[in-house]
């Protein structure tokens, strides 16, 4: 998966999520799910990011 394909799937995420909730079926587990899409991504970056120089 790279970068395209993983931010449009938190994307998708982040849409079911409201989408539930404005219909009135919040998903207490899925509401979760795009944060931890962010967290994920932002260690993925900081994992694979240019190392720093001394």
């Amino acid at each position: 998966m790279n970068n395209q394909e993983y931010s449009a799937y938190c994307y998708s995420q982040l849409v079911q999520v409201f989408t539930n909730t404005h219909k009135g079926q919040p998903d207490d587990e899925l509401k979760y799910v795009p944060k931890d899409c962010c967290k994920l991504g932002s260690y993925l970056a900081f994992l694979t990011g240019p190392m720093p120089q001394n």
